[in-house]
């Protein structure tokens, strides 16, 4: 019952007009549960599994965001679950979701696992990207701080296969390492 009410207050404020200052931090899809590679990869058949992080904040109690593929990821959806059972979630990331952690917490936050079967047949390039609720008054992606305002946050756009030309677009995030031979850093330091 408690958490029901923590979900309930979370969300009420989420729907407040006012917007007030704070920091809202940026939600992205990452390999890893901990928001440090923004790079998932596609290379094999099998199932892919994806974290969607809260990163970048020093603190919030809830979020609502979207998450959207493009550029013709070919993974097939086979669910998702809360990184933590205490959360409570309504909706799911592909429809759009509201979401209370139950407690103020900093960041990472690992949210959301989504789990995909994939043939590793995706194109380079192809991306996660996370993107305002659809149904947000107002729009955008929102989080709730710690003082239980309404703030905003960001969304960011993580590459599946990235083949050196895709950078991830992850606000406060990661600099992703790019994949790279030997000779390739040795050519750097040719002739020096």
């Amino acid at each position: 019952m408690k958490r029901f009410l923590l979900l309930a207050l979370a969300l009420a404020v989420l729907h407040i007009p006012a917007m007030a200052f704070g920091q809202g931090g940026t939600i992205a899809v990452f390999a890893d549960p901990i928001g440090e590679d923004c790079h998932p990869r596609d290379v094999a058949p099998g199932i892919l599994q994806v974290y969607v992080v809260h990163t970048n904040t020093e603190g919030v109690t809830a979020s609502q965001f979207m998450v959207r593929t493009g550029d013709g990821f070919e993974g097939v959806y086979l669910g998702e679950y809360l990184a933590d059972p205490n959360d409570v979630a309504i909706g799911d990331a592909f429809a759009g979701v509201q979401m209370g952690y139950g407690e103020c917490l900093s960041a990472p936050i690992h949210l959301i696992t989504m789990s995909f079967y994939v043939t590793g047949s995706s194109p380079e390039c192809c991306y996660f990207e996370v993107v305002e609720y659809p149904r947000s008054d107002p729009p955008g992606i929102n989080a709730v701080d710690c003082d239980m305002n309404l703030v905003d946050a960001e969304g960011g756009t993580t590459f599946v296969n990235p083949d050196g030309n895709c950078v991830c677009d992850v606000p406060g995030g990661p600099t992703p390492v790019e994949l790279t031979t030997w000779s390739r850093v040795k050519a750097m330091y040719a002739g020096n």
